[in-house]
């Protein structure tokens, strides 16, 4: 103790704890980017273009449920299992019953960005997106969720 003074180890226990709040927070995902990119990359007004943008952002919304189901408490306390994601409208029926017969819980937060980038991939061969660096950027979003 007399050749490292305490403020010194202090200061870099401070550090530390602070750097590892900061960086959990800043790996939080948030799902915006992704529906900015949505809004402004994905073109058209129709029913079947409006309903691919809303199950895109629903699936964003479901892969958060699922994973902070295993992180927070609170979160599982609201979704104990999936009939409540289902009844809180986060999922539809038949996309239960496809996540139930999925063995392993890890593999069970990708299906949804499977199913956006299928949507994704669809709206660019009907020429929704516009070209493949669009639909690229936007597939590129999604690293920032998790």
């Amino acid at each position: 103790m007399e050749y490292i003074p305490l403020t010194f180890l202090l200061g870099f226990f401070v550090t530390i704890v602070v750097d590892r709040w900061k960086n959990i927070f800043a790996n939080i995902g948030f799902v915006d980017n992704v529906a900015f990119y949505i809004a402004n990359y994905v073109i058209g007004n129709d029913d079947e273009t409006r309903i691919a943008k809303r199950n895109i952002v629903r699936y964003l919304c479901l892969t958060q449920v699922l994973v902070l189901r295993d992180i927070s408490i609170k979160v599982r306390k609201r979704f104990p299992n999936l009939d409540a994601v289902v009844d809180a409208g986060f999922m539809q029926p038949h996309e239960k019953e496809i996540m139930d017969k999925i063995d392993n819980d890890f593999s069970k937060y990708w299906v949804p960005i499977n199913w956006i980038f299928a949507i994704c991939v669809d709206l660019r061969l009907k020429g929704r997106i516009a070209a493949d660096v669009l639909l690229n950027g936007v597939l590129n979003q999604y690293e920032y969720i998790f």
